[in-house]
């Protein structure tokens, strides 16, 4: 009896294990290191994701978040949806003196969790 249940744990374990999504060319260091789009590195790095969009569709938030960081805003819409946006560009959110704040990624979830939307949101 005791080898079943140390058996079931161990299956259970293992069956929790995932992969760490890697993304081919992405640096996802380097997006991270640019907090808030301040430093203007990003926009540069955008173009791979949405040239790429399909490899990022699918993906669950918790990946979402270890490939770009925690999102710098997020969105809450009815039926459990939401969204997290990643600034590109500097704005209002590193200098309170300009206008807007900068465009951000938006990367949209369904309700059980996995990206089903990337695109651009400008200010």
């Amino acid at each position: 009896m005791k080898n079943y249940i140390l058996c079931v744990f161990v299956c259970l374990y293992l069956a929790s294990c995932k992969e760490k999504k890697v993304i081919q060319g992405f640096d996802s260091l380097a997006w991270k290191t640019s907090k808030m789009g301040c430093e203007g590195n990003r926009l540069a790095k955008v173009n791979l994701i949405l040239t790429n969009k399909k490899e990022w569709l699918g993906i669950d938030d918790d990946e979402i978040v270890e490939l770009l960081g925690r999102p710098e805003r997020s969105y809450y819409y009815e039926r459990n949806v939401r969204a997290f946006g990643y600034y590109l560009t500097s704005g209002k959110q590193c200098d309170s003196t300009q206008i807007g704040f900068g465009n951000r990624l938006i990367v949209e979830f369904n309700a059980t969790g996995y990206s089903k939307r990337i695109f651009l949101e400008r200010d």
